[in-house]
Parts: C-alpha cells; sequence; structure tokens
C-alpha cells in the first residue's frame, strides 16, 4: 500500500542501522549559507508566510520567529534540493496540537531550498522520542525518512503546517521500522459548481498500521467539517456556524463501508439512514439506522474471485458486523443523534494461494451536519 505525504512524497528502501549523531556535528557556522540562505532571508520567507495566510490565529509564525534558534541551523540532501533545518527551542508553545501525552517533543522549522537558492516550502517538524533524555536527532534523520520512510530513533515524527494544521504522524520502533502513518487531511464538500461563501472543507483521519510480516491495516474516518467565511485565510480560526430559524425537512440516504474493493472481489456493507436535514447543516440530526439485504447491511463477496478457477478466488467469513446511532440529544423540537457508525470485521480466505487468509477489521461513523 502506498503511502502519501502531504508535504514532501518518499519512497521505501530497505533500512539500515546507525547510531545517533553528536550534536556539535549538526552546529554549522551561518556564513556558510551566504551563497543561499541565512537568518535574514529566513526571517524575511516566515513574515511573507504571514501575508499570503492572511489570517495566523494561532500566531504559529510569531512563536517560530521568537524560538529559533539560528546559530544551530544545519543542512541536509534532499534529492536534488536541500532540506534547510532550523532547530525551535524545545519547550516553545508553537502550537495547538503538540501533544501532551508523549514525551516533549524536539521542535524545528524544516525548509526546502530549491536549486537556485529559492526557500519553497517550509511547516514545523516534531519528533516525540520515545526516551526522554533524547536532545538530537540522528545525522540525516530528514533524508532517511522523506527517501527512505525511516528515522533511526524510536519515537514519533510529526509534521504541522504553518497554519498551525497538524498533517500527519509516523511511529516508528528501535529498528527505525514503521510502525504506524497517520494522516489528516481535507476535502471540499462541494467541488462544481463553486459554492458560496462559507466554504466547508471535510476533515479526515486515515491509519495505515505496518505488520512485521510486510502486510498492512487501512483505515479512513470522518472527523467533522470546518467552514470558513473567507477561504483564503486557512485553518486558523474557529467553526462557522451561523443561526437559522429555517424548518428542516426528512431525508433518507444510503451510505456505505466499503471493508475491501479490488477488481476482483469486494465486500461493501450498506446501511440507511433516516433524519431532518436543516439549512444549517449543522442542525441536521438522525433519528434511525438500519442495515439493508438482511445481513447488518452486507452484500457479502461479489466480483470475479466467486469463479472457483480464478487464481484470487477467495472465501468471505464475517465475525462481527454491527452499527448504532450516536448518543442521542434532545433538542428543541427533535430526540435524535448527531452522527452514526458501523463496524465490520472478517477474514478472506484464498483457496488458490495456499489457503492464504486476510484479515479486516474497518469501523466507520458519519455525521449528520455533513451527510448532504
Amino acid at each position: 500500500m502506498a503511502v502519501i505525504f502531504s508535504f514532501w512524497s518518499c519512497k521505501k528502501i530497505s533500512v539500515s542501522d546507525a547510531g545517533l549523531s553528536n550534536p556539535e556535528e549538526k552546529i554549522e557556522n551561518t556564513s556558510m549559507f551566504s551563497r543561499h540562505n541565512g537568518a535574514d532571508e529566513i526571517r524575511q520567507w516566515l513574515e511573507e508566510q504571514k501575508r499570503i495566510i492572511g489570517r495566523d490565529s494561532n500566531r504559529t509564525i510569531d512563536k517560530i520567529l521568537s524560538s529559533m534558534m539560528l546559530d544551530r541551523m544545519y543542512r541536509e540532501n534532499y534529492e536534488k534540493e536541500t532540506f534547510l533545518i532550523v532547530p525551535l527551542e524545545r519547550n516553545a508553545d508553537l502550537s495547538q496540537n503538540i501533544r501532551r501525552d508523549l514525551n516533549n517533543p524536539l521542535r524545528f522549522l524544516l525548509l526546502v531550498e530549491d536549486t537556485s537558492g529559492r526557500i519553497r516550502k517550509g511547516a514545523v517538524a516534531l519528533f516525540y522520542p520515545l526516551e526522554n533524555n533524547v536532545s538530537v536527532l540522528p545525522e540525516n534523520s530528514f533524508h532517511n525518512y522523506f527517501i527512505n520512510q525511516m528515522i533511526r530513533l524510536e519515537g514519533t515524527f510529526s509534521m504541522i503546517s504553518l497554519m498551525d494544521i497538524k498533517q500527519y504522524e509516523m511511529d516508528f520502533d528501535n529498528n527505525g521500522n514503521r510502525k504506524e502513518y497517520r494522516l489528516w487531511y481535507g476535502k471540499q464538500t462541494i467541488l462544481e459548481p463553486l459554492p458560496q461563501l462559507p466554504v466547508c472543507i471535510d476533515w479526515y483521519l486515515t491509519t495505515t498500521i505496518f505488520f512485521s510480516d510486510g502486510t498492512t491495516y487501512y483505515n479512513e474516518e470522518y472527523l467533522y467539517t470546518q467552514c470558513y467565511e473567507n477561504p483564503e485565510s486557512g485553518g486558523g480560526g474557529g467553526i462557522y456556524s451561523p443561526a437559522s430559524n429555517q424548518p428542516g425537512e426528512t431525508f433518507t440516504k444510503q451510505v456505505q463501508n466499503v471493508v475491501v474493493q479490488t477488481i476482483y472481489y469486494e465486500v461493501i456493507f450498506i446501511y440507511t439512514l433516516q433524519g431532518m436535514k436543516f439549512t444549517n447543516s449543522s442542525n441536521n440530526y438522525y433519528s434511525s439506522i438500519s442495515g439493508d439485504n438482511g445481513d447488518n447491511g452486507g452484500l457479502g463477496l461479489i466480483g470475479l474471485a466467486i469463479e472457483p478457477s480464478h487464481h484470487n478466488h477467495c472465501f468471505w467469513h464475517q465475525l462481527e458486523s454491527t452499527y448504532e446511532m450516536g448518543p442521542y440529544i434532545s433538542g428543541v423540537n427533535y430526540y435524535g443523534s448527531k452522527s452514526a457508525s458501523a463496524r465490520v470485521r472478517g477474514t478472506l480466505t484464498f483457496p488458490n494461494k495456499d489457503n492464504y487468509v486476510q484479515y479486516f477489521d474497518k469501523p466507520i461513523s458519519w455525521q449528520a451536519s455533513s451527510t448532504f
């Protein structure tokens, strides 16, 4: 399964062992940056990003500017370009997205410098080491992460945008192997025709778990919908929720939990949601959820793989299929739920592949505010 990073792309190669570098190895004299970008150029670029973003409600860039340790900045190769890495004060309160359930992270301003010496992108990089006494990353960690998908240190690598939006995290074991990758991404709720303001974005979390046998498990989960009165202002503000006294109307909608889908076989569960929708979608609610086709919504196994002679011939064995409404809420004119969820667990067995068994566990949820 391909893993896509929202800041830079990466490709997988073999992982090698290496020890931690000496912190002094990462200190470079700032005069060495005169041919490209030094302290003044970095500050100028950050100030320009503030103007482009237009709104920085969490003052992320100001916090970066005040916590940069420019005497410790260093470089690493990145394909034909260069990473310019500026350590930030470790106790700086940079972001609302810094996790408190892990050890205090190492903080960096991570910039990409192209072959002409122009800074073309940047973000905040965090590394939460498993051992709290770690004060420096192994040598070439950013190169290894974005080129090889590895960091030779146990912990969690995280990226946060300059608008203080969490982008992704990846967990590593003590051998530098990937354990779990979590990506947060948003997509516009209406693409064509272009919607009137406010513009709304649905936010999702995808999780990829890497197992030692080379297999992976993937899950996508809807998180919430965020709306902006000015879409150019970025993600620094709150949720737009105008008051609405418009009467609601009933709706019935089918939704799917696609457990597995390939060109040869698929397992899809279908459910019917009923409820009320309003002009202000934050007032939407569900009144019921039901499974179609008499099997908790399951269509079971369909596709070419039903043929016994097919090389991908397989059998679906269902272990669990459940669905339910979220917590009921008593509103002004209703008694319903703002969410619904389902979970499907089962296995596919491939008799033409030495009875190979593939396990699936697919939870999913829907929010009434984004059903339409």
